[in-house]
């Protein structure tokens, strides 16, 4: 509880330090990440309760201390509580229809993020959470005389829904993470970490010019069907806080292309959002079709050995047994119902290759 208190404290400064004068939004809000990702992984529904009450006075107090009016910080406080708070209900309810348990909020947390079904349930989740909170969010900067348009309210859905996805889904892939990540897909998680990484300074380095953002979604492929979720989540993560580090430091890169400074902010934060998503459907979408071909090897495997024991034990009958269909035709049969049956070889041979 306490150590995510200062992570998202510290959220609130990193989001605080790369306000756009033109929106008075941040360029990107970790906060919201980090207080879905807290309150995911609260075990039960008292500690709920404290995680909606910290994040409240956390981000009303972390606003007011940067220079936000008191009173829009109480109002935008609690647009982060809708915002990430919601984003937990929202999962953890879509989760339980879908599995026809009753709606609770079970111990230890959220499920973490293995199927392409459950990144959808929390990517809807986190938009309609974030819908909501935007709309207060919105009273919140009206409430402290900031301007508010259509691009500003856009800006909002795509900081918060980008830091959601990015820090509390990459946070949810990776729980459970030693039940599926093996020392093998360690080691292949490297080169391509690394790939992700050259590619990345190729295209947002500085100096770079031609928008080659494309250029590193083909390495989010080849990890996300490489890799296990957790590790393609992480691979997507990175990719995207990597983005957001360059594109700062270089002054919008390949994004300096857009004519305005909201343009690039909104662009950027799409592409963010865009990364880690790519990850986590590919991620997800592979782990279930190996799941699927496992089981139905297992299914094979079983059948076969069931047949085989079923052989044994009909062997072993001392009486007669045979198994026939609706039409008559001999399905099986034992060594002591040979003399029951007619000598013809067409049936003598059909008879040996059951």
């Amino acid at each position: 509880m306490v150590a995510y208190g200062v992570a998202y404290a510290l959220a609130i400064l990193i989001g605080r330090l790369i306000v756009l004068p033109e929106t008075g939004l941040a360029l990107f809000w970790p906060a919201a990440g980090v207080g879905a990702l807290w309150a995911l992984v609260a075990p039960r529904r008292r500690e709920l309760v404290v995680v909606s009450v910290a994040i409240w006075g956390l981000s009303a107090a972390g606003l007011a201390l940067t220079g936000l009016p008191r009173d829009a910080a109480v109002v935008l406080g609690l647009a982060n509580v809708v915002n990430s708070v919601g984003t937990a209900i929202g999962y953890t309810w879509l989760t339980a229809r879908s599995t026809a348990e009753p709606v609770e909020w079970h111990g230890g947390g959220a499920a973490p993020l293995r199927r392409l079904g459950d990144v959808g349930r929390f990517a809807l989740a986190a938009a309609v959470a974030t819908t909501l909170s935007g709309v207060i969010g919105m009273a919140g900067l009206a409430v402290g005389e900031t301007p508010v348009t259509g691009q500003t309210a856009l800006g909002w859905l795509l900081r918060n829904g980008a830091a959601i996805v990015i820090i509390a889904g990459t946070g949810l892939a990776m729980r459970g993470h030693a039940e599926v990540v093996s020392r093998r897909h360690l080691v292949e998680a490297v080169p391509v970490l690394l790939a992700s990484l050259a590619v990345l300074w190729l295209v947002f380095g500085p100096g770079r010019t031609i928008s080659l953002s494309f250029l590193p979604l083909a390495v989010l492929v080849w990890g996300g069907l490489r890799l296990p979720v957790p590790l393609a989540a992480l691979q997507g993560a990175t990719t995207a806080v990597v983005t957001l580090a360059l594109v700062v430091v270089t002054s919008g890169s390949p994004f300096g292309d857009v004519g305005d400074i909201a343009g690039q902010a909104l662009t950027l934060q799409a592409f963010m959002m865009l990364a880690t998503l790519l990850s986590l459907v590919l991620s997800t979408v592979q782990w279930e079709r190996d799941r699927l071909v496992s089981e139905a090897a297992a299914v094979g495997l079983r059948s076969r050995r069931q047949a085989e024991d079923l052989r044994v034990i009909t062997e072993t009958i001392p009486d007669a047994l045979i198994v026939m269909d609706r039409e008559g035709k001999v399905l099986l049969h034992n060594n002591a119902a040979r003399r029951w049956l007619a000598p013809s070889q067409d049936d003598a041979d059909e008879l040996d290759a059951l």
